[in-house]
């Protein structure tokens, strides 16, 4: 598991954060070329340029470095503020649209669900990660059903994905962009009819 140091970064001493942002960035990159079976403790501290007691100083695993790794990638949104449940909910997914078009991002989750599939800590962890995702969308939509805007028995996890699915579908296996104005019909619609807990 990271360190109290890995978890609190932004007090680490500029050297340490320096050589763990080499870390970090080496593990995206070496997952990407080489798959989850190809990465190495070894082969991770000779592309960041560092010794591996640097590693195992920060992280007691490979899955817990890949899983730090890709939380760096970008800090989870924020429930938006002001508007009604569908307006909030709208910027929410055009931000994340725009996200799985930014390379530095989408490229690298296909080998996360790939090291997922192959390891159940990093299964374990992933599952974790993808919560602490899906948070603000959740928040958003209790606050919708606590505002009325919403059923009282909306399934808040299938209505996160069935707004979230299409997204992810047109970037990684349609391969077509979606505009904002897609993003907000997709929203209404869903949010007009949403599935409802049985």
């Amino acid at each position: 598991m990271p360190s109290d140091d890995a978890r609190a970064s932004g007090s680490l001493d500029p050297r340490v954060a320096r050589s763990r942002d080499k870390v970090l960035t080496a593990v995206r990159e070496q997952l990407a070329a080489r798959g989850y079976e190809g990465l190495t403790i070894e082969g991770i501290a000779d592309h960041a340029g560092v010794g591996k007691a640097t590693i195992y100083r920060h992280w007691d695993s490979k899955a817990h470095l890949v899983v730090d790794a890709a939380s760096h990638l970008r800090a989870v949104e924020p429930a938006p503020r002001g508007g009604t449940v569908v307006e909030r909910v709208t910027r929410l997914y055009q931000s994340l649209a725009h996200r799985l078009w930014d390379p530095g991002w989408s490229r690298h989750l296909p080998s996360l669900l790939d090291a997922a599939d192959r390891d159940p800590q990093v299964a374990t962890l992933f599952a974790a990660f993808i919560d602490g995702r899906r948070a603000p969308s959740a928040h958003l939509l209790h606050d919708g059903v606590a505002a009325g805007e919403l059923p009282a028995a909306t399934d808040v996890d299938a209505t996160i994905d069935q707004i979230a699915g299409p997204l992810f579908y047109r970037r990684y296996f349609s391969r077509r962009g979606v505009s904002d104005g897609e993003v907000g019909d997709l929203v209404r619609r869903v949010l007009a009819d949403p599935p409802l807990r049985r």
